[in-house]
């Protein structure tokens, strides 16, 4: 497949990476700041290997591009298309990852790997790349219309990595291949946190955890432990949409009951089906939604 492997896939060792990051410490207004001081002189050509890339995530979820270099110095990202901006380096960093952000609105900017991001969209990262070269990409990448992801609608979800999870308002289908793990500390004790991306909306997640600390999970993996990974504690519902994260009741449905035999037999389902079951289940009118209370289990 020549398409980046986005998932940080929860099967062997589990959480293949990891990211570490203190909830909180990081304001979203601090993640960007202006540079005050000289800015360093500019190259005549940028090595794809040399830089990186930052996406920003607006009030409303809309993604902005920024091809940027480190600084080690200053301990920021400055800015190569956009003069006077620079990135916090406590970001998080997504580069062994290949997602293109956190899907939570505490988190709206992440350093993602520019060489993939290209890569997979048909460009030479072979050759170097002028100033005006970059901007030219950043503002393609710009685009409200762009959606990295797009290659997902020619992927197949196949149903022994699904789940069908909701609360009274929406409910989802989250594949275990195609999510986000991250270490964050909260008051003082390090975890993991996973994120289950909304196959229909990749901006949107069910963030979970173990139900363990880090120094537990480190205890059981060294004892060849691996229980604790079947067992998902779900936090919330989260977002780049500012404001819509939110606590609530959660319950697992069975997924099944809305699926066809066909689709039972064949084992998988196409983008397409699985946009067209969250349709037909999300609206309040239809046969599937007004099933959906026969068919819960209380999380």
């Amino acid at each position: 497949m020549n398409k980046i492997q986005l998932i940080s896939r929860m099967v062997g060792l589990g959480v293949a990476t990891m990211l570490k990051f203190n909830e909180g410490t990081v304001p979203i207004l601090d993640d960007v700041s202006v540079i005050t001081e000289e800015t360093l002189e500019e190259k005549e050509s940028y090595s794809i290997e040399e830089i990186d890339l930052v996406s920003v995530s607006d009030a409303i979820g809309n993604m902005e591009y920024y091809f940027v270099e480190e600084d080690k110095n200053e301990l920021e990202y400055k800015s190569i298309t956009s003069e006077g901006v620079s990135f916090a380096s406590t970001i998080p960093d997504l580069r062994e990852t290949d997602s293109y952000w956190v899907p939570d609105s505490k988190n709206t900017v992440s350093l993602i790997n520019a060489k993939n991001f290209l890569s997979c969209r048909g460009y030479d990262v072979t050759k170097e790349f002028t100033k005006e070269e970059l901007e030219v990409l950043q503002d393609t990448f710009n685009s409200f219309l762009f959606n990295p992801y797009l290659w997902v609608e020619d992927e197949v979800f196949f149903l022994e990595n699904l789940f069908l999870i909701g609360t009274k308002d929406y409910v989802a289908i989250y594949d275990r291949n195609y999510s986000l793990s991250l270490i964050e500390n909260v008051n003082g004790e390090d975890r993991t946190v996973v994120y289950y991306y909304d196959l229909t909306n990749f901006k949107k997640a069910l963030k979970c955890n173990y139900g363990i600390s880090l120094e537990q999970e480190q205890i059981l993996r060294e004892k060849n432990d691996y229980s604790y990974l079947d067992t998902i504690h779900i936090e919330k519902e989260t977002s780049l949409y500012l404001g819509t994260g939110k606590n609530a009741n959660f319950y697992i449905y069975d997924l099944s009951y809305f699926l066809t035999e066909s689709q039972i037999e064949r084992g998988y389902l196409y983008k397409s089906e699985v946009e067209e079951i969250m349709e037909n289940i999300n609206l309040k009118e239809s046969p599937m939604y007004l099933t959906l209370n026969d068919k819960k289990t209380m999380l």
